[in-house]
């Protein structure tokens, strides 16, 4: 089994809370540009970031109109 098969398997435990594009792209496994394009539909819903990050609301938002990969756990703070 390689390396990146078994790192894909591997369920990651992430916290609801304020995020930057490259840590939500980190989060989905894709590159900031890819996570962009992919929000781009939902601009309007989501809203602007708040300075750099988006907010605790925005990041649920996204989190429920974009699917999260399958080995994603969200977990309470």
């Amino acid at each position: 089994m390689s390396a990146l098969g078994n790192e894909n398997s591997r369920i990651r435990r992430i916290c609801v809370k304020d995020y930057n594009l490259l840590e939500l792209s980190k989060i989905y496994c894709v590159s900031k540009y890819l996570m962009r394009k992919k929000m781009k539909r939902y601009r309007e819903q989501i809203g602007q970031p708040d300075g750099k990050a988006y907010n605790v609301k925005q990041v649920t938002l996204i989190f429920t109109l974009i699917d999260l990969p399958s080995n994603i756990l969200v977990v309470k703070a």
